[in-house]
């Protein structure tokens, strides 16, 4: 038996390979002390491999079903890939047959399709623009801002649910969201009513943004 190791990296490597394992070398192990294992390479794009068991404590219907589940395992995995925001901006040029914009969207899209009467314009946008600033998850909040801006979500009707976020977050997320916001404003990225640039004046730095933007 032979232990792999990988270890990858906080920064994307140029390619994944499951060959890079590293053979750590031969391990002493009885056949006894193997209960069920499983062997795995990559032969092209394909990847292969096989589960080893021990006959007296697993018959073969038992294994074929872990195996399918394993394989169910490993489609999600990479089905979910889209829902991680680490993929999009440092694994994107790895992995690129996963588009996690197209998957966010196709997300929101199967939401808003279980709404019944169909949801307003823009509300989708509007909660998840409050829901994505209490996580923190800053880009996202802005992107939902401004699709709320394009589908004719006025001013008044943002600060309202962006007020929202203050009970579960606190108030210096809603100050954080409301800088951002301001920041999108005043870089030409979002319009606003002359009332919101008057009252983003008056916030002056109160609101100023720190570390990451949107």
């Amino acid at each position: 038996m032979h232990g792999l190791t990988r270890m990858l990296p906080n920064r994307p490597p140029t390619s994944l390979d499951i060959n890079a394992y590293k053979d750590t070398g031969a391990v002493e192990v009885s056949p006894g002390q193997i209960n069920v294992g499983a062997s795995f390479w990559q032969d092209g794009a394909v990847l292969k491999g096989f589960f080893e068991y021990s006959t007296d404590l697993f018959d073969v219907d038992t294994i074929r079903h872990l195996a399918r589940w394993f394989d169910e395992l490993l489609a999600a995995l990479l089905a979910g890939a889209g829902a991680f925001e680490a993929v999009g901006p440092g694994w994107q040029a790895v992995i690129p047959e996963v588009d996690t914009s197209a998957a966010y969207e196709r997300a929101l899209i199967a939401i808003a399709s279980l709404a019944a009467p169909p949801l307003p314009d823009g509300l989708l946008d509007v909660a998840l623009a409050a829901a994505n600033a209490c996580l923190l998850a800053w880009e996202r909040f802005g992107r939902h801002l401004a699709n709320a801006k394009k589908l004719g979500v006025t001013d008044a009707a943002l600060a309202e649910a962006l007020s929202v976020t203050v009970l579960p977050a606190g108030n210096p997320v809603f100050v954080r969201a409301c800088a951002l916001w301001r920041d999108m404003v005043e870089s030409g990225r979002l319009a606003a009513s002359p009332e919101l640039r008057h009252a983003f004046r008056q916030i002056g730095s109160a609101a100023s943004p720190k570390g990451q933007g949107a």
